[in-house]
């Protein structure tokens, strides 16, 4: 009878998996600890097959388990911000002023989100129809939601970096409802930028934690979790029966878009002056869209 052959192992962590593989494959073997570690006794006949199933079992767990990148260098604590309550402020000035959304006002008929009209130049629309809401109920809503995602955008990339990504996300929300949906009805409201709040807190989470993972799997598994939980609020909070979920869709669509990019290249450290030059930019593009609308409106008539 030919002697068993012997298969030392490099350790008994390595020992013990190499028993979870032989015994899933079917093989006979014994196990022996000697002074110089566990060693296996293979059949002579199963031996080659056995290795090979070893080799093989290897093979497929070298990157077991996946190697995580270093957590990026923490962003140093952003100051507290003002700014949501601005925002909010600003978009209680606007109702107070124009109020609510009406088709006999020109001004907001001209303000407001029409996808043809934009094809056919009325460019300011896709920024003024942000500031323009339904009735006092829509606009509480979108100031909540505004201040709780603004806060944390702030937190996360600095006041002025934020909000000139949320108008910005926002406007690119509606460029996308214009055309590739020019048939949806005439919409109004902040939440096109409230949803890209929630896509830029999403996408830049989303690319920063699979980026981390140097193998496929995890990437995807920790690139997916972040866009499950913004796709639930989505379908939560943003399908109402009287909601423009399309507009909500491709905002958070655009501000997915802007976050991953932030993600992929990491946010920018600007000085406090480049924050408040962002939101002073933010503010002027305000204004002159709302200066086109009024004097659109007052070519057009009532």
């Amino acid at each position: 009878m030919e002697p068993d052959i012997l298969l030392p192992t490099p350790s008994e962590a390595k020992a013990s998996e190499w028993t979870t593989a032989l015994c899933a494959a079917g093989f006979d073997y014994s196990l022996e600890c000697r002074p110089t570690g566990w060693v296996f006794h293979l059949p002579p006949e199963t031996a080659a097959a056995a290795r090979a199933e070893l080799e093989a079992y290897e093979a497929d767990n070298r990157n077991w388990p996946p190697i995580a990148k270093p957590e990026p260098p923490a962003m140093p604590d952003m100051p507290n911000s003002w700014s949501p309550a601005w925002v909010a402020c600003v978009l209680i000035a606007f109702y107070a002023w124009l109020g609510p959304y009406t088709d006999a006002s020109p001004y907001l008929r001209a303000a407001a989100m029409d996808a043809h009209a934009v094809q056919s130049g009325d460019w300011w629309r896709l920024v003024t129809a942000l500031l323009v809401h339904a009735d006092f109920g829509h606009l509480l809503g979108n100031i909540a939601c505004l201040i709780l995602l603004g806060r944390a955008a702030c937190a996360a990339f600095g006041s002025g970096l934020a909000w000139i990504l949320i108008l910005g996300a926002g406007i690119g929300g509606n460029t996308l409802e214009a055309y590739w949906f020019p048939g949806m009805r005439v919409s109004v409201g902040a939440s096109t930028s409230t949803f890209g709040a929630l896509g830029l807190l999403v996408g830049y989470r989303a690319l920063q934690q699979a980026l981390r993972w140097r193998t496929l799997k995890p990437a995807l598994r920790q690139f997916a979790l972040p866009i499950g939980a913004g796709l639930a609020m989505l379908a939560l909070l943003g399908s109402g029966p009287r909601s423009d979920f399309v507009a909500h869709a491709m905002g958070m669509l655009s501000g997915m878009c802007l976050g991953a990019i932030l993600g992929a290249s990491g946010v920018p450290h600007l000085r406090p002056w480049c924050h408040r030059a962002l939101e002073l930019a933010g503010i002027a593009l305000l204004m002159f869209a709302w200066r086109a609308a009024f004097a659109a409106a007052s070519t057009v008539g009532p």
